[in-house]
């Protein structure tokens, strides 16, 4: 989560220094003024709060790193110590000769198995809680790009009604604004967004292949596959009657075209087992 935090924050500023770029080339092109006089404030020494998120995103990552030793090496440990307590609860009932040591042995592991159920709750309550607060992220980034989506809209509207009018026909321009918001749309849907669903559902499928999920559900779990991403070169078509409106099929929210007078194609049996597998397998997560 912080991690994501420190990336937006740099990828804000980064997304400012190539608008406030772009603006003093503009103003060198149209003064004719030779080049160096427009010095560019961004070359010099970054701002202190993102050099303290470039310090922080390394110190997470050194971090997460540190974890993931951790890890290992505990997976490791309990292996070895569930092979030892295999090894043990065999040898036990052999060496317990009264009815006293058998009720204790018993009441020692009916202790050891609550423990482990408790700690398989806490944890799928963690992973619940970190679901959510990822869930959170995802509809604050959707609601921005949807304003910035509504702007783009609106001033695209104004742009062609003053083209409609015959006001600057056949010489109207990209206004600086919208090309600036074209700039920002294009950055956080076809930037961002493609590296971060695809990590999402990555770490999805392997909190659904866990040994407490798999616990919690019978049969074999179902791999979520990303949707296909088309390739982008950043740049995006012009206003047009043709094309008025710029493509974005990387978008979540991309609808299939609608064909006037053909049948839609049917989704095949493969389509459709691994649709009902997909949402089977995120139902049993967010559904608990």
């Amino acid at each position: 989560m912080e991690f994501e935090k420190q990336t937006a924050l740099i990828n804000e500023y980064e997304q400012e220094r190539t608008i406030r770029r772009r603006r003093l080339e503009n103003a060198s092109e149209a003064s004719d003024s030779p080049d160096g006089v427009f010095e560019d404030e961004d070359e010099g020494e970054e701002p202190e709060d993102i050099v303290q998120a470039w310090d922080d995103l390394r110190y997470i990552q050194e971090e997460e790193q540190r974890y993931q030793d951790m890890r290992k090496n505990a997976e490791a440990d309990l292996i070895d110590l569930r092979e030892k307590a295999s090894k043990m609860e065999e040898a036990l009932p052999d060496k317990t000769s009264t009815d006293e040591q058998k009720e204790l042995l018993e009441l020692l592991l009916k202790t050891h198995e609550l423990e482990i159920e408790n700690m398989e709750m806490r944890s799928n309550q963690l992973i619940k809680d970190h679901e959510l607060r990822r869930r959170d992220l995802m509809i604050l980034r959707y609601d921005r790009q949807r304003t910035l989506c509504d702007e783009i809209i609106s001033r695209q509207r104004q742009l062609i009604e003053d083209m409609d009018n015959g006001r600057g026909a056949g010489s109207l321009q990209m206004p600086a604004e919208l090309q600036e918001m074209y700039d920002l749309y294009t950055q956080e849907v076809h930037g961002a967004n493609g590296q971060r669903n695809t990590r999402f559902l990555n770490e999805l499928n392997e909190i659904l292949r866990t040994p407490s999920m798999l616990s919690l559900r019978p049969g074999d779990v179902p791999s979520i596959t990303p949707r296909r991403q088309s390739t982008f070169d950043g740049r995006l078509p012009p206003i047009s009657s043709e094309n008025s409106v710029p493509n974005s099929a990387s978008s979540p929210l991309q609808l299939p075209p609608i064909a006037i007078g053909a049948a839609s194609p049917e989704p095949t049996e493969a389509d459709r087992l691994e649709m009902r597998q997909n949402l089977r397998g995120i139902n049993s997560v967010l559904g608990r």
